[in-house]
């Protein structure tokens, strides 16, 4: 149950409060083709947040002003979430320079509905989006309630100075780098359940300038409506590792293990982070390997550039 969470997990949507449910629409009704409202996407949230516990995050306290429906600052980040869905949502860590990020199928949104527990509604047909100011960065969700609805969600993101998106393979997450090649955000990997709480699979695609997630939730007999998510945590001061083009190719001879231990990184998290290690030198030979965490977090993101 959401009472047992504690803050440093940073996990779960707090209970939408009763006032906000009142007359509800029930999840089969939103089956039908037609507007996805902030009550569905309400209901969706707070089912998926019952069946999967932590996936879904809590929002923080947000402010409003004339062109925003949240403004947060806190702990050095800086978010701003906008009425109009095709504004795009900022974002802003502590020496990082200020993303901004659009939201999928924007000119087929309505404008944002603030809901009772500080989540940010977008009304659409088939499909819509939530965001969440949260902790440390915005959790960016897509409601999806029919077999109809796209499989595709673009994100672009703008960084100023020039930047890019990376994805890493495995599934294990992206990073917006700047226009330096430092990280400016990070983003774990992706997950899409049903309304069930059956995974639906997923995956993340780039173009360099989009983060795109595909949600296969017409290939299966999944439960609608579907919810996905990516989140865009701020980059922090990490650890910023690059390995020269002969450790990349050592890589390939050896394993993983030449990172690895370089690391000092033992068990399932080195292993994990071999296997990564090893699939991106695979399909980058001739570049050097990079790889970055933040402060006081587990996870490793791991991409190649020229050198």
């Amino acid at each position: 149950m959401r009472a047992s969470r504690t803050i440093a997990t940073m996990v779960a949507t707090a209970v939408i409060s009763a006032s906000a449910l009142v007359a509800m629409p029930n999840i089969a009704a939103a089956d039908t083709g037609d507007t996805v409202s902030a009550s569905e996407i309400a209901s969706a949230l707070g089912n998926t947040d019952r069946k999967n516990g932590s996936l879904v995050e809590e929002p923080v306290p947000s402010k409003t002003d004339a062109d925003s429906a949240a403004v947060v600052s806190q702990n050095g980040t800086s978010i701003e979430v906008p009425k109009d869905p095709e504004n795009g949502v900022s974002l802003q860590g502590d020496g990082a320079p200020e993303i901004s990020i659009s939201l999928p199928e924007a000119d087929a949104s309505k404008d944002a509905v603030k809901l009772a527990d500080g989540t940010v509604a977008y009304p659409g047909t088939n499909s819509a989006q939530a965001v969440i100011p949260a902790k440390d960065g915005v959790q960016m969700l897509t409601t999806i309630t029919n077999a109809d609805a796209p499989t595709r969600y673009g994100y672009k993101v703008s960084v100023p100075g020039g930047g890019r998106v990376v994805v890493s393979p495995n599934n294990a997450g992206a990073v917006v780098l700047d226009g330096a090649g430092k990280p400016a955000a990070v983003v774990p990997a992706p997950w899409a359940k049903d309304t069930r709480g059956t995974a639906v699979p997923t995956h993340f695609e780039t173009d360099g300038t989009t983060l795109t997630q595909v949600v296969q939730h017409a290939s299966g007999s999944y439960g609608y409506p579907v919810v996905a998510d990516p989140k865009y945590y701020s980059s922090k001061h990490g650890l910023l590792v690059q390995f020269s083009k002969k450790t990349t190719r050592d890589v390939l001879d050896v394993g993983g293990a030449v990172v690895t231990g370089a690391l000092g990184l033992s068990g399932w998290i080195g292993a994990a982070v071999g296997a990564t290690v090893w699939a991106v030198a695979r399909t980058n030979r001739g570049k050097c390997l990079w790889l970055y965490r933040d402060w006081g977090s587990m996870y490793w993101y791991v991409w190649a550039e020229r050198c």
